[in-house]
């Protein structure tokens, strides 16, 4: 199951804005999911690519 995002500003500002966290937290959070392969990011469109990985811990 895929789930997908577009912005009309900039995606990280307005993901921040909506997780009430900075530009610069959600930027790392971000890049941390796309390393896991939880998330892509391309052409400003954030896809969730793993929803159900997502609130797992990781050992």
């Amino acid at each position: 199951m895929l789930a997908a995002w577009s912005f009309h500003a900039s995606p990280h500002t307005e993901l921040a804005n909506l997780c009430g966290l900075t530009r610069e937290r959600t930027n790392k959070w971000l890049r941390f999911c796309v390393r896991e392969g939880l998330l892509s990011y391309e052409g400003g469109r954030i896809t969730l690519v793993h929803p159900d990985r997502l609130g797992r811990e990781t050992p």
